[in-house]
């Protein structure tokens, strides 16, 4: 008797231990759901504004991968979370290491004359190309409560990028060129888990600041805000302590057997 008292007991402590252990899974992003937009503005000594160069050229589909760290009252965005433009915007005349050579651009802008004339990017178009994005949480988990994911401070890195402006070029992988800024995720992302599929939604948003000239800081610099949606998919396998709770119950079925025998 004393057996079966303790071993319902046994199974109850450790479901609740292993409810709140970390998964680390990794979510595909949906083109089809995600996108990303881009709005450009130039400051300093001689501003000029920025303009979609065509309709639809300041925003894009988004793939990639997002890397969730999540329990039952937790969740965290990892550094495998990489956002990649999608579209195959071309400009003419290339890039300026190769003028003659169109290259695909994420995104398409032109900049306006300037009063004065003298900002470097004055009358010219711009482009960013083949752009990756890594985006992750501080070292605060959000807390996550049913389906509802709090917000949190985003930090955010350049994969891969070259923004192209007129004659001027700038690799904003060097490390030197560009600051991402964290920004706080203000609204509430969701996590739905519905018969082993995982359904993450994301609301992005951050600033991308690169030197538009040759001489920081006199020359102007170039902003880029981005903001977005991520629609992300997972297969998301039973927890541990479902199947241990099979067990543990065939094991409690089995000494209640042997007790009645």
């Amino acid at each position: 008797m004393i057996r079966h008292t303790i071993m319902p007991v046994l199974v109850c402590v450790c479901l609740l231990h292993l409810s709140d252990v970390a998964r680390a899974v990794t979510f595909q992003i949906d083109p089809a759901q995600s996108h990303l937009s881009i709005t450009t503005f130039v400051y300093g000594p001689n501003s000029v504004s920025g303009v979609e160069a065509s309709t639809g050229s300041w925003t894009s589909r988004l793939g990639g991968t997002v890397e969730l760290d999540f329990t039952d009252t937790t969740a965290r965005l990892l550094h495998g979370t990489v956002l990649e433009p999608l579209e195959d915007l071309v400009v003419e005349p290339g890039t300026e290491s190769d003028p003659n050579n169109p290259a695909p651009a994420s995104f398409l802008t032109e900049f306006m004359n300037d009063s004065g004339g003298g900002s470097p990017l004055s009358g010219r178009s711009g482009a960013t190309r083949g752009l990756k994005f890594r985006m992750y949480d501080d070292n605060i988990a959000r807390t996550r409560s049913g389906d509802t994911i709090g917000p949190a401070f985003v930090f955010g890195e350049v994969v891969t990028g070259v923004v192209d402006a007129g004659s001027i070029s700038v690799d904003l992988t060097n490390g030197t060129s560009y600051n991402v800024n964290e920004a706080p995720n203000v609204i509430d992302d969701t996590l739905v888990i519905e018969n082993g599929l995982a359904t993450l939604t994301l609301n992005v948003s951050w600033l991308t600041e690169t030197f538009a000239g040759d001489d920081p800081p006199l020359d102007p610099s170039l902003g880029i805000w981005h903001e977005g949606l991520v629609v992300a998919t997972a297969q998301v396998p039973e927890p541990a302590g479902a199947a241990l709770l099979l067990v543990a119950s065939g094991g409690f079925a089995a000494a209640s057997r042997r007790g009645r025998g």
